[in-house]
């Protein structure tokens, strides 16, 4: 294998990188370390991600669960809005 042969290589390998990462941005992961992730093992990456657990499904019940809250009074529309915030800034 030539320069040329690693060069397609590296630059394949790169840009298949993105595919997992972006799968696991989606899901509430940080694109950098699965893109790395995938760049050193992407066979490996590309199986984690399929089956990761996906944390905005949960902030999204998180916020079901407090906007019903918010609906029967108990809780003030200022405390949901800080919940959703937090929330969704995971």
């Amino acid at each position: 294998m030539g320069l040329d042969g690693i060069l397609l290589y590296l630059s394949v390998s790169l840009v298949l990188a993105v595919i997992p990462a972006s799968i696991a941005r989606n899901k509430g992961y940080h694109f950098g370390l699965w893109w790395f992730f995938a760049w050193l093992l992407w066979p490996a990456a590309f199986i984690c991600v399929m089956v990761i657990h996906d944390k905005r499904q949960d902030s999204t019940d998180e916020i079901i669960k407090y906007k019903k809250l918010l609906d029967e009074n108990v809780i003030t529309q200022e405390e949901f809005d800080k919940k959703r915030e937090q929330l969704l800034n995971l």
